[in-house]
């Protein structure tokens, strides 16, 4: 699944070629992590079949396989809904994350070219270009899902780069329950990845996973801090 081809333009189009149910599933997903289905909203089938221009067949095949990875609920009689997050699922993939992340930039370390290393020094100057714009409220993150993605392919281990596909996914969509997009993501950035990128460049193997475990435990904390708010000003407005 390629995120960024996905979040360019609105969540929902006309299906064009390629597997149809694979197409419809991630334009679901789509909307999910962008927020045009909200956590808990139900699914119409008849609504999507029509603005995507396809039968409901798709469109049930695509929520169960949506429903398996955990982005979807189905009731009995009533259809799917959007599946809320909860602080163990962002525990949860903290934890997975960590643990591959660290690794990941270990090896991406130990494997790196000057070209590499230049690159990605490259891809943290984008994160800043794009940090103070006035564009897409969207684009840091972006950024800093690119940053990340080019260190898990430096470890030339294609089960990486799927793990860290897939974790681009549930990333997304916490970001986007918790309004990150609506805080100062983009200066965060720029001010955590920094370090990360000075160990690329100067230090050994040891230090970057270091670097990358602080980053990923400070970028934690400041979610979590973004969850409570949320849950909190959430439960304000159902009162």
């Amino acid at each position: 699944m390629q995120v960024n081809e996905i979040t360019k333009a609105s969540a929902f189009g006309v299906v064009e070629q390629q597997s149809l149910v694979e197409q419809v599933r991630d334009k679901i997903l789509g909307a999910i992590v962008k927020g045009e289905l909200q956590p808990d909203e139900r699914l119409s089938e008849a609504d999507l079949a029509r603005r995507m221009g396809v039968s409901r067949g798709p469109i049930r095949e695509a929520a169960r396989l949506l429903e398996q990875r955990g982005f979807l609920r189905s009731e009995p009689r009533r259809g799917f809904f959007v599946r809320a997050l909860t602080l163990d699922d962002i525990e949860h993939l903290h934890e997975i994350r960590s643990c591959l992340a660290v690794h990941a930039a270990k090896k991406a370390k130990e494997l790196a070219t000057p070209d590499d290393i230049r690159t990605l020094r490259d891809l943290y100057t984008a994160v800043c270009a794009v940090a103070t714009g006035r564009g897409d409220p969207l684009a840091p993150l972006e950024a800093n899902y690119a940053f990340h993605r080019f260190i898990f392919s430096l470890t030339k281990n294609p089960r990486f780069i799927e793990f860290y596909e897939d974790m681009i996914w549930e990333g997304r969509q916490i970001a986007t329950i918790v309004n990150l997009a609506e805080s100062t993501a983009g200066a965060y950035f720029v001010e955590t990845l920094l370090p990360l990128v000075i160990a690329f460049e100067e230090e050994g193997c040891d230090q970057v996973g270091e670097a990358m475990k602080v980053f990923l435990q400070v970028n934690h904390e400041g979610i979590l801090e973004f969850y409570h708010q949320y849950m909190a000003s959430d439960s304000e407005s159902r009162q």
